[in-house]
């Protein structure tokens, strides 16, 4: 075993195993198991030795016999439930400490979305294999031999002084094969997640491939890539078929090497016929859990590669962040309803600029609609204004105050917005509304309906608040969500609103429902809506038109217009 930290050095990491305190139990208790199944195998050994040349068979013999045979079913049912609960807590371990790695230093560089989901899937999932295989197989491995070699130097010596001989080849064997398998395990590992990364990458631009006629190339790879993986799997398994034909051949060799002496010495009578047919029946057991070892070898070395391959996610997160080039702690956002909103100069999109040059005031408590036509830049300049991405020029200034200059969060906790296609969670209507105040009282959440014209449709509900939304809202219908969601912003008391297509979908009384809510609002709260319904834009204060990669107030409500 090895008793390197990192990298997997052989297929039982020792301190891989420490660090996991579910492996810790199991290997105790598999070892406990190990150790009372080698007993009960020596004693049924004996039993039936007896029962075979002892003559007529007696109550004690067949009582040890059903106690020799139950205790063996409880080990093997023990043994199997310990092992499957170990590997669930440990794979659920895995992925909570993969999930936070990414969370904290994001995906590496080289590897994609769709490598990260198959190492949390199907790479995980070989977990399975190797504690229910090669770790539950090691204590008996260690312990099985040495009982059964103590029981054979009371039988007959010179039988187990072969045995003796004979058993160190096995785990040798076992060696040669893991620093043979090792690199052939990575580079299998390396196919999958690359076929994954190929698949993923596939599905989610099909359409976009379906346009550029691209699909059938991207096929092509696909298959190649599922082609090569099998490949590298069938050389895998030849490896291991052959590695268990070499110990199948060792072992009968070696039970062939004490079957003839005791056969010639029982004949000379030199030995009872009980003895040497327990010594004949002992024998093959010595070797049997070095034999399932070796059959469940190549298991570790697969998820041993799957473990690299995490612990170099961890070691992504531990390493020290950058010092922040910051010399202070940014400070609080202003609330936005206590000065103008200036747009200067800003440049927004994600890897390149979709509008440059904007600038413009938005004044408290008035209602801005952003017009135009589909991809001209609208919600991306709707989620720049509300700091869920960043400006690539210029800056938005909150008074007197940049917020480039503030604590992000505060700034957030100021205003609140409604996506296109807002999510609701599997829950009840008040669950969905706490995710915006989690201490919110029910009149309070009730003031956020009448808010958003969504009490009515709430009270009809069997369980009013209580009542459940099913996945993904799929009992209410599209207004129903949309007013929910608005409700849901509400119930932050905002001085910041942000809309994303708010009618989107809906039928025109839904849509009058929503808009007599915005109507509600004047006044109170800024509003900046995303919107290509004309009903939208005519309730508003002023309108920012956007397309040709700008962006242009228009009307008399700000003191500025777009430069």
């Amino acid at each position: 075993m090895s008793s390197r930290g990192g990298g997997g050095g052989g297929p039982f990491d020792i301190q891989r195993i420490r660090r996991v305190s579910a492996l810790r139990r199991f290997l105790v208790l598999r070892t406990a198991s190990a150790l009372a199944g080698a007993v009960l195998t020596v004693a049924q050994v004996l039993v039936v030795a007896r029962a075979i040349t002892g003559g007529p068979v007696s109550r004690a013999l067949l009582a040890t016999a059903a106690a020799v045979l139950a205790g063996r079913c409880t080990l093997a049912w023990s043994d199997r439930w310990s092992a499957e609960t170990a590997a669930a807590r440990w794979k659920r371990q895995l992925r909570l400490d993969a999930t936070q790695a990414v969370r904290e230093a994001g995906v590496r560089g080289d590897m994609s979305a769709g490598s990260l989901t198959t190492l949390l899937t199907h790479g995980v999932d070989s977990v399975d294999g190797y504690v229910t295989g090669p770790l539950a197989a090691l204590p008996d491995a260690m312990v099985s031999p040495l009982v059964i070699l103590a029981a054979l130097f009371v039988l007959d010596w010179p039988s187990a002084l072969v045995v003796l001989v004979t058993l160190p080849f096995v785990p040798a064997l076992l060696a040669l094969v893991g620093l043979y398998t090792q690199a052939r395990a990575r580079h299998r590992l390396q196919a999958m997640l690359r076929l994954g990364t190929q698949f993923s990458e596939a599905v989610s631009g099909l359409v976009t491939l379906r346009l550029l006629g691209r699909q059938e190339h991207t096929a092509v790879q696909v298959r190649t890539s599922a082609e090569e993986h099998g490949r590298i799997t069938m050389r895998v398994l030849r490896l291991a078929f052959l590695s268990s034909f070499v110990l199948e051949t060792l072992t009968s060799l070696s039970v062939a090497l004490i079957a003839v002496p005791v056969g010639f010495r029982l004949l000379d009578g030199a030995m009872s016929l009980e003895s040497g047919l327990a010594v004949l029946l002992l024998t093959p057991e010595a070797y049997r859990a070095l034999r399932v070892l070796g059959t469940q070898f190549h298991a570790a070395q697969d998820t041993h590669a799957v473990l690299d391959q995490l612990e170099g996610l961890s070691r992504d997160a531990a390493r020290p962040a950058p010092a922040p080039a910051r010399t202070r702690p940014p400070g609080p956002a202003p609330d936005p309803a206590d000065g103008t909103l200036t747009l200067h100069d800003l440049a927004v999109g994600y890897d390149s600029p979709v509008l440059t040059g904007v600038s413009m005031e938005l004044l408290p408590g008035r209602r801005y609609v952003l017009t135009g036509p589909s991809g001209a830049g609208k919600s991306t300049l709707l989620r720049t204004v509300a700091g869920v991405l960043p400006p690539l020029a210029g800056h938005i200034r909150s008074g007197a105050v940049n917020l480039g200059d503030v604590d992000p969060d505060s700034w957030t906790r100021r205003l609140a917005m409604v996506p296109q296609r807002p999510h609701l969670f599997h829950g009840t209507v008040a669950d969905n509304l706490r995710v915006a105040r989690p201490d919110a009282a029910r009149d309070r959440m009730w003031h956020a309906l009448e808010q958003a014209g969504a009490a009515d449709f709430v009270r009809r509900l069997p369980d009013g608040l209580d009542a459940p939304v099913g996945d993904r809202a799929a009992r209410l219908s599209a207004g129903e969500r949309q007013r929910l969601a608005l409700a849901r912003a509400l119930l932050r008391e905002p001085s910041f609103l942000l809309l994303d297509e708010p009618t989107a979908r809906l039928d025109g009384e839904s849509e009058e429902r929503v808009l007599g809510a915005l109507q509600r609002l004047a006044g109170s709260v800024t509003l900046l809506v995303v919107t290509h319904r004309p009903a939208v834009a005519e309730a508003a204060d002023a309108l920012i038109e956007v397309g040709g990669g700008r962006a242009v107030l228009a009307g008399d409500t700000s003191r500025t217009g777009a430069r």
